[in-house]
C-alpha cells in the first residue's frame, strides 16, 4: 500500500478539494479499508465543563435546525468536527458506499484481489474519493499497447459539500487518464437528500461489463475518426475555450499536435488559442505524436481535466469531456 500526504500551506498550490488538502493511498481494498474513517453526529451546540471529569459536558444553546458531524477515533470517541448539516440531512458513511462498491465488484464476479483501489481523502475525512481500477480481462487494448481498464469511481462527503456521485470509467494507467463509459450512459449523479439512497452499483457493474464490446468498438471509431486542422481549430477556439478557458484550450492543442504540455510563451499576445504561441514542457505519458484522430483528442482533454488541482474540478471536467466530444465529433 501507498500513501501520500498532501503538503502543508497554501492549499489551493497543493491536490485539494475545495480547499482543504487531500491524502492519497492506493492497494488492495482490504489495505484501503483500514484507512477510512467512520463518523457520527450530534446537536450543534455550546456547551460547559461538566462538574467532575467522569461526567459528559453540558450543552447549551442547541442549534434546532443543524447537527455537527465528527470523526471517530479508532476507540469510537468523537475527535474531529469536519461539517454542519441540517437535521433533515442524511448522513452516507464513507465506509458503507466502500463496502457496497466491493460487495457490488464480488457479485459481478469480478476477483477482488487483482483490484487496484485508489483513495482520495480530504486531511479531516469528511470527503472521500474511491477508484476501483479492475484487472486486464475488464478493458481493451485499441492498438497503441495503453490497454484501457474498467473503473468504478465513488465520490462521497458526510458534510454535504459535494455530490454522492457513482460511475463507471476507462482508466488508461500510462497517463492515469480517465474517460467516463457510455458517452450517454451508465453513469449517475445522486444529491443528497432526505430519502437519499446510494445507488444500485451491482447493476451500473454489470452494465459496464456488458458493454465492453461496444465501448470497444465506439473508441475505435474515435481512433479511425481524422480530424482535419481547421476543425480542430475551430473546436479549440468556441467550445473548448468557453468551457475550460484559453489556456487549457491551447494546452489541449499542443498536447494533440505534439505529445507535450506547454504554457503560453506569451501570456498577453493577442491571438485566439488554437494560434497563441506555446512553449513545449514535459512529454504527457502515452500521448501520440503528431496525432489526426478523435482518440488523441479525448486523451489530450483528459490529461488536462486530471492535471487540476481540485478533485471536484477533476470530476467536473471529466464529466464535460463527452459534451466537448460531441462538438468535435458529432454523434449519429
Amino acid at each position: 500500500m501507498t500513501t501520500a500526504n498532501a503538503t502543508e500551506g497554501q492549499p489551493l498550490r497543493v491536490p485539494h478539494w475545495l480547499g482543504e488538502p487531500v491524502i492519497n493511498a492506493h492497494g488492495t481494498f482490504d489495505q484501503v479499508e483500514a484507512l477510512i474513517p467512520k463518523f457520527d453526529r450530534r446537536p450543534f451546540a455550546l456547551y460547559t465543563a461538566p462538574p467532575a471529569p467522569d461526567q459528559l459536558p453540558l450543552l447549551v444553546g442547541e442549534n434546532p435546525y443543524h447537527d455537527e458531524v465528527f470523526r471517530l477515533s479508532a476507540a469510537g470517541e468523537p475527535e474531529v468536527p469536519v461539517g454542519i448539516v441540517s437535521k433533515s440531512y442524511k448522513l452516507v458513511q464513507h465506509r458503507e458506499l466502500f463496502e457496497t462498491a466491493v460487495r457490488a465488484l464480488h457479485d459481478s464476479d469480478v476477483p477482488l484481489r487483482q483490484v487496484t483501489v485508489y483513495l482520495t481523502i480530504t486531511k479531516f475525512g469528511g470527503r472521500m474519493a474511491l477508484r476501483f481500477v479492475l484487472p486486464r480481462q475488464f478493458g481493451f487494448d485499441l492498438g497503441d499497447g495503453h490497454p484501457l481498464h474498467l473503473r468504478l469511481e465513488c465520490f462521497n462527503s458526510v458534510d454535504g459539500s459535494s455530490r454522492l456521485v457513482v460511475l463507471l470509467s476507462w482508466y488508461r494507467l500510462v497517463c492515469s487518464n480517465g474517460l467516463i463509459v457510455g458517452i450517454d450512459r451508465v453513469h449517475q449523479a445522486i444529491i443528497h437528500t432526505e430519502t437519499q439512497e446510494i445507488p444500485d452499483v451491482r447493476s451500473l457493474v454489470v452494465e459496464g461489463i456488458a458493454a465492453l464490446d461496444s465501448e470497444r468498438a465506439f473508441y475505435s471509431q474515435w481512433f479511425k475518426t481524422r480530424i482535419p486542422d481547421a476543425v480542430l481549430d475551430k473546436w479549440v477556439d468556441d467550445p473548448l475555450k468557453t468551457k475550460w478557458g484559453a489556456l487549457a484550450a491551447a494546452r489541449v492543442k499542443l498536447i494533440f499536435k505534439t505529445g507535450h504540455d506547454g504554457e503560453f510563451e506569451d501570456p498577453f499576445e493577442k491571438a485566439s488559442p488554437s494560434q497563441k504561441r506555446m512553449t513545449k514542457k514535459d512529454a504527457v505519458p502515452g500521448a501520440f505524436m503528431k496525432a489526426d484522430h478523435a482518440y488523441a483528442a479525448s486523451q489530450a482533454l483528459a490529461w488536462v481535466a486530471r492535471q487540476r488541482l481540485d478533485v471536484q474540478d477533476q470530476l467536473d471536467y471529466m464529466r464535460q469531456i463527452p459534451d466537448l466530444m460531441r462538438e468535435l465529433v458529432p454523434v449519429s
